[in-house]
């Protein structure tokens, strides 16, 4: 297949400025996403590999469950996928994060305004009419997490069933963290069943908070520096799959 001007100027810049020597395969991206990459890489200075990953996961949750590809049987997958960019300092993993995910960090800010004139409408109209009114409490669609407690993640994804992303600059806290706010989290073991399709069923005390997401898709994003390492590689981790 003949290839157009856009194709042609983007294998012509891979050549000049050498990021084809690198061995990453830039060119399995379309050619207005090579653009975008090679620009970012050009006039920001970003890493490549970095911003391609970033973007890669980027697309990814913005699919989320749109999307399921059928493998066999009962076996249904979507395209969650989980990353570690291993980076020595100075290497412009959390700009190039910044850079993928700021459109649908965009969205997830025009969404809030909307929530909270519905949450005001909501306790207007219980204000007015109080238990005779029939109206549905809003909640918050978000879908880029960074902070959370395990029911916040859980809330979170049962409002907005398209999927999630945790995005964690540094994904050593997220390794601190499993254990913050209970000694018996399992939010390692919540994240491996939802990356294998496994429903997940968090339960509560209160009934009210009870939650349950048929077909989970959380993607997962997040950098670590080489001299961390040894903290993802435990027993712990590689027994689990993690």
């Amino acid at each position: 297949m003949p290839m157009n001007t856009l194709e042609i100027c983007n294998n012509i810049r891979m050549e000049v400025e050498r990021a084809s020597d690198r061995g990453f395969p830039l060119n399995v991206f379309p050619p207005i996403v090579q653009k975008i990459i090679l620009d970012a890489g050009k006039y920001d200075s970003f890493n490549l590999e970095f911003l391609s990953t970033a973007m890669v996961s980027a697309v990814a949750t913005v699919i989320g469950n749109a999307f399921r590809i059928h493998v066999r049987g009962n076996w249904y997958t979507n395209c969650a996928l989980f990353f570690i960019l291993v980076v020595r300092p100075g290497t412009m993993k959390t700009p190039s994060l910044s850079f993928a995910y700021s459109p649908i960090r965009d969205y997830d800010t025009d969404m809030f305004p909307r929530y909270r004139q519905e949450i005001e409408n909501y306790h207007r109209a219980f204000k007015e009419g109080g238990k005779n009114v029939s109206i549905e409490k809003p909640h918050i669609c978000q879908t880029v997490l960074d902070d959370y407690t395990p029911e916040t993640l859980y809330q979170r994804h049962y409002n907005n069933q398209r999927g999630i992303v945790i995005l964690v600059d540094e994904f050593i806290a997220l390794i601190k963290s499993r254990k913050r706010y209970s000694s018996e989290s399992k939010i390692i073991e919540d994240l491996l069943s939802a990356f294998s399709g496994s429903p997940i069923n968090y339960t509560r005390k209160d009934e009210e908070s009870h939650i349950v997401i048929t077909h989970p898709c959380i993607n997962v994003i997040g950098g670590i520096q080489t001299t961390l390492l040894q903290n993802i590689f435990t027993p712990e981790f590689m027994n689990n799959g993690f």
